[in-house]
């Protein structure tokens, strides 16, 4: 019996045929064996993946109530995917598993290709309904821990037959269905605010007969944007059962035409262009030459780099498989997706000069550290030329996991972005349809994150006066994207910096903006954009470039002392 086994609890699972991997997950009081009408169907082009959850079928039922949650059942199917090698499926569920699945991209979007939500609901908007929901999810509890299995098959909450065999069903274990009923299925379930920011494509489906979760259908549909909605005729809430063939054909036909196939790549990979080729262009252009993407240009007009280009600069992007160009009106007839990675202070004019190039075949995809006023500015500015915008912003610096460092992004074209470079191993995390919102964030968390740079700089600087040395009593993690390297990291971080002072003190002072415009004194950050500001004038970038002294944190204090930078 093939099966995995998370923290002690065995979960079973079944998979059949090869293919791109297409996961379903069953509704409550269900397991496999529902999904056996979908089999023969999709196991000819998919791998076909369904498990039981815990607590229910041929998986384990663990009796503490706190070995249940939706956390634990998505981790359950993260850790399946993981031990079955497969980066990202296709993702669906029934019911309780269709919430399931919503959870599942909210907490792991770059693992999923694409959605399959059937007869399921994201939750409940009002305090009423949801109560309404909770006392039904209370009742079932009762019944399952008072009368055991037959108590629940004999009540109006048991499954069709057709759905769950009634001998089937009484092979489950009570205590585990009360503890999924209690600690899974009871709202609120924190899906129904992010249907929004889906950025896959989507299917929709519901039986004709299902009418307590139409309703929930027509919302989803609504709030997923580009979604696709098929209603199964003469179906209930189970519309896989009860029409098997009008269900299988509904799912396979979605994903043809969502161009869910081997690797699930387009035809031909998309043409990129950056503007501006500094660090993060460099290491994500490379990444991503290396994973597929054959035609990459670059435009630089920075105060160290422009047209005519040095030979060392030219070497450095033909090694990452890029060419440069120099005009900016060549990349934007060579590219149809233009990331923009320059300075904060340069956003928005380079947008503003873009808008006057591009067209409605365009996706601009701004990674800049800007304001979000800036963001939305730019926006505005590339979405009248009729074409798209998404606001993105880089969560670590990509030196060591290059293009696939996570990226939260924002905006109306947020799906777009993740369907044409998702399956060359970028990472994204859907934050809102409105375009500033990931640049808020970025905003907000570098108050801690670049005041922790300068703080811990002015520290070590004083340590170094005084003779002492601090490695041993201060620790900063790594950033997300950087687990796992074998690297000293305050040494890293620190030196990093140091050398990118400047930019960094200018974008503090954007931040410091930010927080006064939402009515915060930016006591810390004002104080962080003066320590850079001092560590920037020391001239450690001009000595150093942008490579990281060869003796380390000691070699760049000595530089900072030197040049009176305390």
């Amino acid at each position: 019996m093939p099966e995995l086994l998370v923290d002690g609890v065995s979960i079973y699972y079944e998979v059949a045929g090869t293919g791109v991997p297409l996961v379903m997950t069953h509704g409550f009081a269900g397991c496999t064996r529902m999904w056996d009408r979908q089999v023969a169907a999709f196991s000819r082009d998919y791998a076909f993946i369904t498990y039981d959850i815990r607590g229910h079928g041929r998986s384990q039922s663990p009796h503490d109530p706190l070995r249940y949650g939706v956390d634990i059942a998505v981790n359950d199917l993260c850790l399946l995917l993981k031990h079955l090698g497969v980066d990202r499926a296709v993702v669906g569920g029934h019911s309780l598993g269709g919430i399931l699945s919503l959870s599942f991209y909210k907490r792991h979007p770059d693992m999923v290709r694409a959605l399959v939500l059937c007869d399921t609901g994201p939750g409940y908007r009002t305090e009423e309904k949801a109560r309404r929901w909770n006392d039904g999810c209370a009742r079932q509890g009762d019944i399952l821990e008072t009368g055991g299995m037959a108590a629940f098959a004999d009540s109006k909450y048991a499954p069709p037959e057709s759905y769950t065999p009634r001998d089937v069903l009484l092979t489950f274990d009570p205590v585990g269905c009360a503890n999924v009923v209690r600690r899974v299925m009871s709202n609120p379930l924190g899906v129904i605010e992010t249907l929004d920011g889906v950025a896959v494509p989507t299917l929709v489906l519901c039986g004709e007969r299902d009418t307590a979760f139409l309703a929930a259908a027509d919302y989803m549909h609504e709030h997923i944007k580009g979604s696709e909605k098929a209603i199964i005729p003469d179906a209930g809430h189970a519309a896989n059962v009860d029409q098997p063939e009008a269900f299988n054909k509904a799912v396979l036909d979605f994903l043809k035409r969502s161009g869910v196939g081997a690797l699930g790549r387009p035809a031909s990979p998309p043409r990129l262009g950056f503007i501006g080729f500094g660090e993060v262009a460099l290491h994500m252009a490379a990444g991503l030459h290396a994973d597929g993407v054959t035609s990459i240009c670059a435009y630089a007009k920075g105060a160290r780099h422009r047209p005519p280009y040095s030979e060392t600069f030219r070497a450095g992007a033909e090694a990452a498989g890029v060419r440069l160009v120099d005009t900016l009106r060549e990349l934007v007839d060579d590219a149809d997706v233009i990331f923009s990675t320059v300075t904060g202070q340069a956003a928005l004019p380079v947008a503003r000069e873009a808008a006057a190039l591009v067209s409605e075949r365009h996706l601009f995809v701004d990674l800049n550290n800007a304001s979000p006023e800036v963001k939305r500015e730019a926006a505005a500015l590339i979405e009248r030329a009729g074409a798209r915008f998404v606001d993105g912003i880089i969560r670590a610096p990509p030196l060591f996991s290059g293009h696939r460092i996570p990226i939260h992004i924002a905006g109306g074209a947020t799906a777009e972005l993740v369907r044409l470079l998702s399956p060359y191993g970028m990472q994204f995390e859907v934050i809102s349809s409105r375009a500033g919102d990931a640049a808020m964030i970025k905003a907000l968390v570098e108050v801690v994150s670049k005041g922790a740079q300068a703080l811990y700089l002015e520290a070590n600087l004083a340590a170094r006066k005084a003779g002492v040395d601090l490695s041993k009593y201060l620790s900063i993690p790594p950033s997300p994207g950087n687990e796992g390297v074998d690297f000293a990291v305050p040494d890293w971080l620190l030196c990093h910096g140091a050398i990118h002072a400047e930019r960094k003190a200018g974008e503090m002072r954007h931040v410091a903006a930010t927080l006064r415009k939402l009515g915060v004194e930016p006591v810390m950050a004002e104080a962080a954009a003066s320590r850079l500001e001092r560590i920037a004038a020391s001239g450690a970038r001009e000595k150093f470039g942008a490579r990281l002294p060869e003796g380390g944190l000691t070699e760049l204090l000595d530089v900072l002392a030197q040049a009176g930078a305390s």
